[in-house]
């Protein structure tokens, strides 16, 4: 420790038994008293509840599961005879934050009042009714695909934990998806996370106003829905055993595991838009360096971390998983191709074309635009008829039938025998079929 005075060290141990499986609460929490003594500024214990939230659980939850585990050290410092106070000073929280820029900042604020709420039952004075709070961008909402875009939810996801009032915040790099697993980011990665951080404080100078969202209805509103909630939802944690019961029957598991389909089947439906995801995809080159795939410094996709042993198993799943497997599975296809055949006058069909380049390319299919009055259909196995207002579409169908096209769909109006592609089809499904019709056809 540089040779500093074991009194003026300020460190965190960041020991969680909760996301251990080789720390035992009651011991971990028992070491408090000899280690505080010597280290009188060291954090001993950490809630870590990012974890939760990138395996699914939403902002209540995590709420809610954060102060569950602050109570479970609280009844193991009780059996150790370690008043509740000490154990708040020697214990601190980490949540993960997303691109919600006000529903963060409110979270973050609810968050510091429900343990306060807490550490009050518990007979904690008020100047010590906290503990340190500390933020780090969600992986959950990162993505491969188009990776720029993580740099605007970093951005957004680090102003929220400043104005919601984190004590400490860790940006990550936004090079670090690759693929569908996780690779180590990049220098140009790093260093903007770094930098994010540094300029959001410096020039900005969100760390010199001590609550910048206090006072404002929609926020104060809001972080008292969200204490509320999360209270309800803490009673219900506590009533099933607490955290440490619901980690270890599974409960919690099949839970996050519920509320990731419901949201991937958002994502799929496009009713959750996901920019370079589900919208306005990117294709081609995405500008990003990173090492050859074969080369002794490429890391490739790796196990994404993981909470817990077998089917208990706490898995991150991305946001954008699903899009991201379908960009992998057309980027083994030598030329993964649809024709949009337009008909009608311009001003007619560009809404329906765009709309349909936007649905397709999300799947990673390259989509090549022709009007009916000059089809060129040869070499396409897949097609859509994009139907503008008011045209007819036979001419331009059975040209493509004409032209052996196996798989045609129809965009902007019904047309007998032909898969409808609108809002609220499951992206993920329809691309993920034709994906199978391209690959029979190579």
């Amino acid at each position: 420790l540089r040779g500093l005075p074991a009194a003026e060290v300020r460190a965190s141990l960041r020991l969680n038994p909760l996301g251990s499986p080789t720390l035992e609460t009651a011991a971990t929490v028992a070491r408090i008293p000899q280690i505080r003594a010597e280290f009188p500024h060291v954090s001993v214990l950490a809630v870590d509840t990012a974890p939760y939230a990138e395996a699914g659980a939403g902002g209540v939850l995590e709420l809610a599961l954060g102060l569950s585990a602050g109570v479970a050290l609280l009844r193991a410092a009780d059996a150790a005879e370690i008043a509740a106070a000490e154990l708040a000073a020697a214990t601190e929280f980490t949540l993960a934050v997303g691109p919600d820029q006000f529903l963060e900042i409110a979270r973050l604020r609810a968050a510091r009042r429900l343990w306060a709420r807490v550490l009050e039952a518990c007979g904690v004075a008020p100047e010590a009714r906290r503990s340190p709070l500390y933020v780090r961008t969600s992986r959950r909402m990162y993505s491969s695909l188009d990776p720029w875009v993580n740099l605007l939810r970093a951005t957004t996801a680090a102003f929220a934990a400043a104005v919601g009032g984190a004590d400490g915040l860790t940006v990550l790099p936004f090079d670090e998806p690759y693929g569908t697993g996780l690779a180590t980011p990049g220098p140009l990665g790093r260093r903007i996370a770094r930098n994010t951080q540094l300029l959001l404080s410096e020039e900005s100078s969100l760390h010199r106003v001590a609550d910048p969202a206090g006072g404002s209805f929609y926020v104060e509103s809001l972080t008292d829905q969200l204490a509320r909630s999360a209270w309800a939802e803490f009673q219900a944690l506590e009533a099933a055993g607490g955290i440490e019961a619901v980690l270890a029957d599974g409960t919690l598991a099949a839970r996050l595991a519920t509320v990731t389909r419901e949201r991937q089947g958002e994502i799929a439906t496009r009713r959750r838009s996901l920019t370079g995801v589900n919208q306005f995809p990117l294709l081609g080159d995405d500008g990003l360096e990173r090492p050859h795939p074969d080369s002794e410094d490429a890391v490739g996709a790796s196990p994404v971390p993981q909470t817990g042993d077998g089917e208990l198993a706490l898995t991150l799943v991305r946001d954008a998983a699903a899009f991201e497997a379908l960009r992998e599975r057309a980027g083994q296809l030598p030329a993964a191709r649809l024709l949009l055949a337009a008909t009608g006058p311009v001003a007619a069909h560009v809404n329906v074309v765009q709309w349909a380049k936007n649905f397709f390319e999300a799947g990673g299919v390259e989509t090549v635009t022709q009007t009916e009055d000059a089809l060129e259909a040869s070499g396409f196995a897949a097609a859509a008829v994009c139907v503008g207002k008011g045209s007819d579409p036979t001419a331009a169908l059975a040209a493509l039938r004409e032209a052996g096209v196996e798989t045609i769909y129809a965009v902007g109006a019904e047309i007998d025998g032909l898969t409808r592609m609108q809002d609220g089809v499951d992206m993920v499904a329809a691309l993920g079929g034709l994906l199978d019709q391209l690959e029979e056809a190579r």
